[in-house]
């Protein structure tokens, strides 16, 4: 991971605060990214307050390289088509909204209680949760059998963690 920050008392915090190489310079200058190895990385994610910043800069990686996935911090709605998956920019593989990923949040623990594992995925009916059983749970004791009959829905469990164990059910 390299951190690309332009401000120096805040490359200097991060410096110290993080682990992972910190390099005080302009993210969006696109010699400071070949210097920084643009071309091997695997991602590219581009956070700043700016919109125009963020699209650009993912702009002038993609010109550069094909091969790290972009992802552009976009705060206006009106960059955006249909969601952040519809965006008017084809260079930027992911587009982040902060106010739609707050709503989502939101919408997550009206709609499933609050619970820190729920994780939609976007246009699927799927979904991944982390469910905690303890003592008082229908679920203890029970085999994966038992739950799948009692429950009468669908779901695969991918791993359990028992015990600093994970077990992962065949």
């Amino acid at each position: 991971v390299i951190l690309i920050e332009s401000d120096a008392k805040k490359a200097k915090q991060a410096s110290n605060l993080l682990d992972c190489l910190v390099v005080n310079k302009d993210g969006s200058d696109i010699r400071t990214l070949k210097e920084v190895g643009i071309s091997k990385a695997d991602f590219f994610v581009c956070v700043t307050n700016s919109d125009e910043v963020n699209i650009l800069a993912c702009n002038a990686v993609a010109q550069e390289t094909s091969k790290p996935c972009k992802i552009a911090r976009i705060n206006n709605t009106k960059y955006l088509k249909h969601g952040n998956k519809n965006h008017a920019f084809p260079w930027i593989d992911f587009v982040v909204n902060p106010e739609e990923e707050v709503s989502s949040v939101i919408t997550n623990t009206i709609v499933y209680g609050a619970s820190n594992g729920v994780y939609m995925f976007k246009n699927h009916d799927v979904q991944t949760r982390n469910i905690t059983v303890d003592n008082n749970s229908y679920l203890r004791g029970k085999s994966l059998k038992e739950i799948k009959t009692a429950i009468k829905e669908e779901f695969i469990v991918g791993s359990i963690f028992r015990d600093k164990n994970i077990i992962v059910p065949l």
